[in-house]
């Protein structure tokens, strides 16, 4: 199985619906919290949040981030 691209943690129009992460974002704005899948997560706002399945979901995101491999040292 792939990478779990749920692509980025965004705001949803469900959220509208929750009054506790509403109070809980207009009291700490400088944070982005969101619901995740298992309850919510809190991060500075602005700060990149990788999710994925398994670890090699989560190695090859953050590989796709770095851009292209650099060549190897020759000995």
């Amino acid at each position: 199985m792939g990478p779990n691209d749920a692509g980025p943690t965004e705001y949803s129009a469900q959220d509208d619906y929750d009054h506790s992460l509403l109070a809980a974002r207009e009291e700490f704005p400088s944070w982005d919290v969101h619901e995740v899948l298992g309850g919510y997560i809190a991060v500075p706002a602005g700060t990149p949040v990788i999710r994925g399945m398994f670890v090699s979901s989560i190695v090859e995101k953050l590989r796709a981030r770095q851009g292209p491999a650099s060549e190897p040292a020759s000995q």
